[in-house]
């Protein structure tokens, strides 16, 4: 039986999986280099990508129950991509020949060189899809539950209260989040895009505090996991703004901006139905997928990012021992060491109960 026991509720949870969400559209932006393709081709790519909308559902059963995150839109913005293609250098002309005209004699006649595609880069196309394709993913995930203990802490041999009344300075927390990312991520992606998605999230997150071990709840994403490699019905939406966006500013480019900007809003319900039509098809193929819990989606690179993002930043963490500030601002807090952590969800809220002994 346990000692203590606190909850949290589905909107709570919601809320902070929101914040992670608003996070996930300031994540930096990974600059790929000019690299050559073959045939002369070369390309290079600047993306980045922007989470928005998703929302948690409870699930209980099955011992510890689940958490269904649903429909969580992941739209590529910026996704420019610049291919460069040098085509060999092509002359034509240039050959000499005689012609015998008999008695006469013979001539020699060389024709005029024509030489094209001297240059390098000799056509040099950027394309611009930024906010145009979106992808859905939506999935169930359990709680993963770890323990996190600071090399400082252990190496300077500090006590439970002075780890807890002593700062955070390190990079161990960016370092950990880090490899973690790593692990999962493709080989190229460079070491100062992981170090620069880290730092923003241990910092919009707030999980740099103290030296104090911590207990960190994750989801775990060993259950299915279904995912829309292209939103049709956000992606051609998309289309139909941009398009519109574009005619009406050219059309209406005398008036001011506010002028524009109302008539675009005018606009958005029926964009919104549009979407809502397309998107039927879509709904039926996620009740099958989560009727028969079975993954109809393809994991590419975007859906490992996504996952990465999901499962390996801490939904929630506690200190470990539980920390209870002392009313009186002078005084010490109160430390609760615990034990038999266990957490589990139910329809409403996440439930956590262990086993205490007061210091």
């Amino acid at each position: 039986m346990s000692d203590i026991k606190f909850a949290i509720a589905e909107k709570a949870v919601n809320d902070i999986v929101a914040a992670a969400i608003d996070l996930g559209r300031t994540l930096p932006v990974y600059d790929a280099p000019l690299t050559s393709i073959g045939g002369g081709l070369s390309c290079s790519c600047n993306f980045g990508l922007k989470l928005t909308d998703g929302k948690v559902d409870f699930r209980s059963g099955g011992g510890s129950g689940n958490v269904k995150i649903d429909e969580l839109d992941v739209t590529w913005d910026p996704l420019i991509l610049r291919f460069v293609l040098d085509i060999p250098t092509v002359s034509i002309g240039c050959e000499c020949f005689t012609i015998d005209f008999g008695p006469f004699g013979s001539k020699t006649i060389c024709l005029p060189c024509i030489t094209f595609f001297e240059g390098d880069d000799d056509i040099d196309v950027t394309v611009d899809l930024s906010g145009i394709f979106t992808h859905e993913l939506s999935g169930e995930f359990a709680m993963r539950i770890e323990n996190f203990q600071f090399d400082a802490r252990t190496s300077a041999g500090l006590s439970d209260f002075e780890a807890t009344l002593t700062p955070d300075t390190t990079t161990e927390l960016r370092d950990d989040l880090r490899t973690r990312f790593a692990a999962m991520l493709p080989s190229f992606v460079p070491a100062s895009w992981l170090n620069d998605a880290a730092d923003s999230i241990i910092d919009r997150l707030g999980l740099k505090t103290n030296l104090a071990d911590k207990t960190r709840f994750y989801f775990e994403g060993d259950k299915w996991v279904d995912v829309d490699v292209i939103d049709f019905a956000d992606t051609v939406t998309n289309i139909l703004k941009k398009i519109t966006d574009a005619i009406i500013d050219r059309v209406l480019g005398f008036v001011p901006s506010s002028v524009r900007d109302f008539v675009k809003d005018l606009l958005s319900p029926v964009f919104d139905a549009i979407e809502a039509i397309l998107d039927f098809p879509d709904d039926v193929d996620e009740f099958f997928s989560d009727f028969f819990n079975v993954s109809f989606g393809l994991l590419d690179m975007m859906v490992t990012l996504v996952l990465a993002y999901v499962t390996q930043v801490p939904l929630y963490q506690i200190e470990r021992p539980y920390k209870i500030a002392n009313p009186e601002s002078d005084k010490m807090p109160l430390l609760i060491p615990y034990s038999n952590l266990m957490a589990a969800f139910n329809d409403d809220e996440l439930v956590i109960d262990f086993n205490t002994a007061i210091l």
